[in-house]
């Protein structure tokens, strides 16, 4: 805040998956108050409200609410974890990060690998990035993405291999999701000719 106090930790943050942009982000005054899950934010801020972002994020106390949160009830999300896919090679892994501008609230790039688990170092996972242009759609907890080869890988991970395949056999242990996606995006672009 402004005055220098500190208001704890962002625990989640809400998009809207039509105009691709963060609406809020939930604060809890401690980490291990994401446990609480069920309970009340502590506080609620906007990307308004945010004046200054590095290592500590400053924002406007004046345009936060306390003990609200923005959820999927109101038809937001949390982007975290969604499952990346494609029409080509169908899982692609799941979003472990995303940015988006301060000014706009656009999210501008998401970041993911075969987790999507902001807190495994990612010297152990293969990091990529898209291009929010590259997003076709956000829908049922998946992030449906144009190309693959559109992806950045920014760090390779030393144990990939392994979690790759462990990850793609509890996500698609059938090869559902590769049909699924195939179909979904052919519709998209053909379907409406």
């Amino acid at each position: 805040s402004k005055s220098g106090s500190r208001l704890g930790y962002i625990t989640e943050v809400y998009i809207d998956p039509e105009s691709m942009s963060v609406v809020c982000m939930d604060i809890r005054k401690r980490w291990w108050d994401v446990l609480r899950a069920f309970e009340n934010v502590d506080m609620t801020i906007f990307p308004e409200s945010i004046q200054n972002v590095n290592d500590v994020v400053l924002i406007n106390e004046k345009l936060m609410y306390r003990d609200y949160s923005m959820d999927q009830a109101m038809g937001y999300e949390t982007l975290i974890g969604h499952t990346v896919v494609s029409g080509i090679s169908g899982f692609e892994g799941r979003v472990r990060d995303f940015l988006f501008d301060k000014s706009s609230a656009k999210i501008r790039r998401i970041r993911f690998d075969y987790t999507g688990n902001p807190s495994l170092p990612d010297k152990l996972v293969t990091v990529r990035s898209i291009e929010i242009q590259d997003v076709i759609e956000i829908e049922n907890k998946r992030v449906y993405i144009k190309d693959p080869a559109y992806a950045i890988t920014e760090k390779s991970g030393s144990l990939d291999g392994p979690i790759r395949a462990l990850t793609n056999l509890i996500d698609d242990p059938e090869g559902y999701l590769d049909y699924e996606t195939r179909y979904r995006l052919w519709e998209q672009q053909w379907g409406q000719q």
